[in-house]
């Protein structure tokens, strides 16, 4: 195993929604998950930070283009902007949770043996994203965030806890203050984390 420790906490978080996913009774998966998705979209959603990784590690490329984490999500946010985009999200968190089949389970872990391979790689070596080509540490920090968001989305929708470990917290609420940060809006979301502040909240999102 590499000493990466943004792998670590990468392979953590996605075995605990692993674990979490193989808590979740049949009566639950067409259940509401998280807006008008089910419970099943939900997981085909979340375990694209499996499917990606093992995806674009396998894709040829050049030079870093993307920095870091937050520049990735700052081209996320671009693309969401445009007015087809939600229901391009919508469609493949669709096909996500119909390709989980009959044992979603063995599929997530199927999947995570396939990014475990690209995840190890050292934290600098450079992976073809969405956004760009990014250091493999920097890509694995989104990751962790969607695995650890989308877990907190499960456990909330189907009411099975989930407990991701410090370093995972940890990790996702730095992505999520840096990119906070870098939209001008941490002044408010340090105004809201310390109780100063309790109008509108701030998504990053």
């Amino acid at each position: 195993m590499t000493d990466q420790p943004m792998y670590t906490t990468y392979r953590s978080a996605a075995l605990t929604l692993i674990d979490l996913v193989a808590a979740i009774p049949d009566s639950l998966w067409d259940a509401p998950g998280l807006g008008t998705w089910s419970v099943r979209t939900l997981v085909g959603h979340a375990g694209r930070s499996l499917v990606t990784v093992a995806e674009y590690g396998a894709q040829p490329v050049e030079d870093i283009t993307v920095p870091d984490a937050a520049a990735y999500y700052a081209y996320v946010a671009e693309i969401f902007a445009a007015p087809d985009s939600a229901a391009g999200v919508d469609e493949r968190a669709v096909q996500a949770g119909l390709a989980l089949g009959g044992d979603p389970v063995q599929t997530l872990r199927d999947a995570w043996s396939a990014a475990d391979a690209v995840a190890q790689r050292a934290a600098d070596s450079p992976i073809a994203t969405l956004a760009g080509v990014m250091p493999l540490a920097e890509y694995l920090r989104t990751r962790v965030l969607e695995l650890v968001v989308h877990g907190l989305d499960l456990s909330a929708a189907t009411g099975i806890a989930v407990a991701y470990d410090e370093a995972c917290v940890r990790a996702t609420l730095a992505l999520a203050t840096d990119v906070a940060v870098s939209r001008g809006l941490g002044p408010r979301l340090a105004l809201q984390l310390c109780g100063r502040e309790s109008g509108e909240t701030v998504s990053v999102f």
